[in-house]
């Protein structure tokens, strides 16, 4: 059995700072990099394409039986996956999909592992609409 390691146990509503950015000019400018999207699939402004999902799955959580979005990443899925971790520990680390923000979870620490799960406030069919979206 794997274990299967959690990106995002937040509500959707967005975190203040991944609203509205910060004061500090290099926090600001760090803000709007990873706030960056665009069509399908990108967290802390780096776009994850079909190729780099090797499966997406709408299913419920395992201790709260709550609608989720189960995430394993390809080779270069995991790889670009670490590489937005890389100096985000302790901050946001925005999930968009179709331009849309999902969640902004703080990371608290490296997920190194190449299952993430999206969770917080999703219905069943917002769950089954977003991964046909990440993985078409």
């Amino acid at each position: 059995m794997s274990l299967l390691l959690v990106l995002a146990v937040l509500a959707l509503e967005p975190d203040v700072s991944c609203r509205n950015g910060t004061q500090n000019s290099d926090d600001a400018r760090e803000d709007s990099a990873i706030l960056k999207s665009g069509p399908g699939l990108w967290i802390g402004g780096q776009a994850f394409s079909s190729a780099d999902i090797a499966t997406a799955e709408a299913a419920f959580g395992e201790y709260d039986n709550q609608p989720v979005i189960r995430l394993v990443f390809s080779g270069s899925g995991r790889t670009k996956f670490v590489a937005v971790q890389q100096g985000r520990v302790g901050k946001e680390l925005p999930i968009f999909v179709d331009g849309q923000m999902l969640s902004c979870p703080m990371l608290l620490e490296m997920i190194l592992g190449d299952e993430v799960q999206i969770s917080g406030g999703l219905s069943a069919e917002q769950a089954a609409v977003l991964t046909k979206k990440i993985k078409p």
